[in-house]
């Protein structure tokens, strides 16, 4: 069993691969005051994840990083990266909750893995794509602890699903390289993020989108 020490995570940004800083794929971010967490453009706009023109360099995202919360990273239906975040799945002693532990376990050794802004979260990134009909949520109790996956795609609908990601670069247990985790995705939307079989009995009209509506 894994345990940290609860409080807020680096933001040694250089730990995050380098084939993700390369990409114009970046943003900044602020919270509302509710506390979702709002993408946004260094010129205080807004930034949208189904518009490219309002993203911007990891280096631009670091530069004024000091000014906003954090950094963020935009998952596309053009990457190969899946993103997997487990929301409060630290206690309060920092261990693993027992929900956690196996889904960590298939993950750290193929993925890069963070301490999420809260501190009290895992944010794995990976090579793969999550099985057709999976959902993007499960819950597994109170005070948020769930565990969220996305690809860049709506797997039910098969439209284009942007997600943007923060990140921190307080790198988890040593996951700190990409590899191939369609092994780990597949078992993890198996087992927690299926259709039930009265939503897979429910007909389809048969058309696909190209593209669609995106999702933050």
């Amino acid at each position: 069993m894994s345990t940290i020490e609860l409080s807020k995570p680096t933001t040694e940004y250089d730990t995050i691969p380098q084939e993700l800083r390369d990409r114009p794929q970046w943003v900044v971010w602020r919270r509302d005051p509710d506390g979702t967490k709002i993408p946004m453009q260094t010129n205080g706009r807004k930034a949208k994840v189904n518009d490219p023109d309002t993203w911007i360099t990891f280096g631009e995202a670091v530069a004024a990083a000091d000014q906003w919360q954090g950094i963020g990273f935009v998952i596309t239906s053009d990457d190969s990266y899946c993103g997997i975040d487990l929301d409060n799945c630290f206690d309060d002693h920092g261990d693993l909750r027992e929900w956690s532990q196996p889904i960590v376990a298939e993950l750290v050794n193929v993925g890069y893995g963070e301490v999420s802004p809260s501190g009290r979260g895992i944010k794995f990134l990976t090579y793969g794509d999550k099985s057709d009909r999976s959902g993007n949520v499960k819950k597994f109790g109170d005070d948020k602890q769930q565990i969220e996956v996305y690809d860049g795609t709506n797997r039910k609908k098969n439209v284009a699903a942007h997600r943007w990601w923060a990140m921190t670069g307080d790198v988890y247990a040593g996951a700190d390289s990409i590899g191939s985790g369609q092994a780990a995705i597949a078992k993890i939307c198996e087992e927690h993020l299926m259709a039930t079989k009265r939503d897979a009995a429910k007909p389809t009209s048969g058309k696909t989108k190209a593209s669609g509506k995106f999702i933050l």
